[in-house]
């Protein structure tokens, strides 16, 4: 049997403390992994519930009221005419709004006030529909988002 030399001692060595370092990261990696299945998983987050949507509904028809206050504050009035009947808000702006019978609110989103129209969680009518409806209270003279896709008989809208 050939004398281990200068040059095969040291390998041998190092071969060694490369096994012994490796075998305890992996000792280290499946404790962690242990540890980590024992833990509880968190509970599901409630985000698509009907609670959660109409949360949602109430808090973009407020951000539009403030948005549509603001800019009545600003301009003095409103670039468009509101009738008593409620339309549904268009999602995008020009043509297409007129075209769809919805009302065209983009110069609102014009990025000072909020920087985009708010979409209904479960969807608008058709293409361009953001779910959402305005109308003018004649009795208040004051307009009047509302939600009329809200869950769970609930009747959301917001006077601005």
């Amino acid at each position: 049997m050939a004398q281990p030399n200068q040059y095969t001692a040291p390998r041998r060595r190092n071969r060694k403390w490369f096994l012994i370092a490796g075998g305890g990261a992996v000792a280290i990696g499946l404790a962690a992994v242990a540890m980590h299945h024992d833990r509880p998983k968190a509970p599901p987050l409630t985000a698509d519930t009907p609670a959660s949507r109409n949360a949602l509904r109430e808090h973009q028809l407020q951000s539009l009221a403030g948005a549509l206050q603001a800019y009545v504050s600003t301009h003095g009035s409103m670039p468009i005419k509101l009738s008593a009947a409620p339309l549904e808000i268009c999602a995008t702006t020009g043509a297409a709004c007129k075209t769809a019978g919805l009302v065209d609110l983009g110069w609102l989103a014009d990025g000072t006030t909020i920087s985009g129209l708010p979409l209904d969680p479960v969807g608008g009518r058709g293409r361009y529909g953001t779910g959402y409806t305005l109308a003018l209270n004649p009795a208040t003279g004051r307009a009047v988002f509302a939600a009329p896709r809200a869950e769970q008989g609930t009747h959301i809208s917001v006077a601005e």
